[in-house]
This record gives structure tokens, C-alpha cells and sequence, in this order.
């Protein structure tokens, strides 16, 4: 892609894409048919960008009116792409935020690892609990937990290593399940 030719993508609020440009088309490797109303911004970034720099740039495009800066996008191959990028936020005829506006253009004389956004150590742990869907655990732990104490009252001994081999396996298997 020409360093000049910029990609254009317009989203609503939830992220939907509602335009995209010939050079986003470019860029990216889509074809606008298969991304307009179909995917969102959010599928060009990593998911740790994402998470833990997304919303901040978001939140100073509203405020100040733009934000930019350099970053790393993937493509349709999942090639990641250093890029600089131009938030806008778009609004209606009656002045209401309604979405934004990237504007994007490669940059060519860069690496990913040079432009990639540094991402701390609570993205990374909430990431993973993303991924295995740590919270709902609960609906492993609360059962097992409950059948412990309900035996316990019954007069039944109730081995902790037992409950806890019991736990670990209940636990490896909705993680197994929930991250295939």
C-alpha cells in the first residue's frame, strides 16, 4: 500500500464498522461488502490493545476531539501493520456523538515492535481471565462447594483433599471446555 494512500473506517458506537474506504480495502485485505455491518473496528486490533488502550483513546478523541498516535493493526491474514492513526469522533446533524472516524495511513518505515502499545500486567491478567472465563468458575465452585456443606450437615465426613482433586478437576474441565 502507497504510504499516501490513507485507509478511511467509520464505526457506530459499538464498534460496527459502517464505512470503509478503497484504501482500507488496501490495507487491510477486505473487501468493504464483507466488513461493512459485519465486523468491527475491534477485529483489526490485538485484543490486548483492545483492552488496554482502546477506551482511553476513545474517551480523549470525545474530550479533545481527536486522538492519534502510532499502533499496530492486523490484517486480513492476521500480519500485524504499523500504522498511525487519526480518532475523530462522528456526530449527527442535530450535533449528537453517533460514532467515529479512523484514519489511518502505514507506516513504512517502522516496525510492530516499535510502535506497539505497551501493555501492563493487569491487561495481561485480565486477558487470561477473559480468555477462560475465570468468573464463571463460579458455576464450577458454588455446586461442589454446596454438596460439601450439605454433606457436612448430613453427618457425612468430607475429605478436603478429596473436595479439593474434586475442585481442580471441575475446574480443568470448564477451563478445557470454555478456551477449546
Amino acid at each position: 500500500m502507497d504510504q499516501n494512500n490513507k485507509s478511511v473506517i467509520t464505526c457506530d458506537l459499538d464498534g460496527k464498522v459502517e464505512t470503509f474506504s478503497e484504501g482500507a480495502e488496501q490495507l487491510f485485505g477486505y473487501a468493504s461488502n464483507d466488513v461493512i455491518g459485519k465486523l468491527r473496528v475491534s477485529d483489526f486490533s490485538d485484543g490486548q490493545v483492545v483492552l488496554g488502550h482502546v477506551v482511553k483513546w476513545l474517551k480523549i478523541a470525545v474530550e479533545k476531539g481527536e486522538w492519534s498516535g502510532d499502533t499496530v493493526f492486523l490484517d486480513k491474514a492476521k500480519k500485524e501493520i504499523p500504522c498511525h492513526i487519526k480518532i475523530t469522533p462522528t456526530k449527527d446533524k442535530n450535533g449528537e456523538h453517533i460514532g467515529y472516524c479512523g484514519v489511518t495511513t502505514p507506516l513504512t518505515n517502522k516496525t510492530p515492535e516499535e510502535v506497539r502499545p505497551k501493555i501492563n500486567l493487569m491487561t495481561k491478567v485480565f486477558t487470561w481471565m477473559v480468555i477462560m472465563r475465570l468468573p464463571f468458575l463460579t458455576a464450577t465452585f458454588v455446586p461442589l462447594f454446596t454438596g460439601a456443606a450439605v454433606a457436612n450437615m448430613l453427618g457425612f465426613t468430607v475429605s478436603w483433599g478429596w473436595l479439593g482433586l474434586t475442585i481442580l478437576g471441575g475446574s480443568l474441565l470448564h477451563i478445557g471446555t470454555n478456551t477449546a
